[in-house]
């Protein structure tokens, strides 16, 4: 996808923290990827939605909490993120004999991981802080089945893949729990203004320049507020009661539609 104009609004990133809503699982500092924190942050306007999306899945799933599994990253994590995965399907190509050129591995690696881009034109989304990895948990931390892991890089992943499948096999109980599951982490994000990347169900987006360039293929005019940010420079306190939202109506649970891809 072309990167569109930003118009940078200078909006502060704050830190996610465990609490009523949210728990907090930084996967790759757990991994030990490099240039990894063990704190999790976004820009304001992301919490303030993101604690929305909460509220929205406690009127579905009383007790339930949204898990952060990522959120800003710090430059040296994409660029960590980016080499591991080219390495690993490259070792894949060598393996099965697919005869994939350097180049063409390199395209398939940004389906999943973005180019590690420092561009201000063109920043990757995790460098903007309009970018989340999430999940959701039961009271007991449980998380909820997906049908696949965090970071599972195959077409399972496709945040439509089930709607898809059910349409041409039965699905076993477990694929249908993870359907379920989809469609109510969807529905909760969309109804508090993110979207989705079609690769990854885990991943949303809001105010960047991807979220923008959805946002403009469905007709709406929306110009990227949230550009590159390189470190924690700026980074504000927030107030747990400061963001709390009145409306909390349960949202229509609704099948995937197809969004733009990166």
């Amino acid at each position: 996808m072309e990167g569109s104009a930003i118009k940078e609004c200078g909006e502060p990133l704050v830190e996610i923290k465990n609490n009523e809503y949210f728990i907090i699982a930084p996967q790759y500092y757990q991994q030990g990827i490099p240039g990894a924190i063990d704190k999790m942050y976004v820009r304001e306007g992301v919490y303030k939605r993101l604690v929305k999306a909460a509220q929205l899945l406690q009127k579905i799933k009383p007790g339930y909490k949204i898990v952060i599994l990522d959120a800003w990253r710090p430059p040296k994590v994409q660029e960590s993120l980016f080499n591991k995965y080219y390495t690993e399907l490259w070792e894949r190509n060598v393996k099965s004999g697919a005869g994939l050129t350097p180049a063409e591995i390199y395209e398939k690696t940004q389906q999943f991981v973005s180019v590690p881009s420092l561009d201000k034109k063109k920043p990757s989304p995790h460098f903007t802080g309009g970018a989340v990895d999430i999940t959701y948990a039961d009271e007991r931390g449980n998380w909820s089945t997906m049908g696949t892991g965090f970071d599972d890089f195959t077409e399972k992943a496709l945040n439509d893949y089930l709607e898809r499948k059910q349409t041409k096999s039965k699905l076993n109980e477990t694929e249908k729990e993870a359907l379920e599951n989809r469609r109510i982490l969807y529905a909760v994000m969309k109804e508090a203004g993110f979207v989705s990347y079609r690769e990854e169900w885990w991943h949303y987006d809001f105010g960047n320049q991807f979220a923008a360039e959805v946002a403009r293929a469905n007709g709406i005019n929306m110009v990227a507020k949230y550009g590159l940010v390189k470190d924690l420079s700026n980074v504000k306190d927030i107030k747990e009661e400061s963001v709390k939202t009145s409306r909390t109506d349960e949202p229509k649970r609704q099948k995937f539609f197809s969004e733009l891809s990166r």
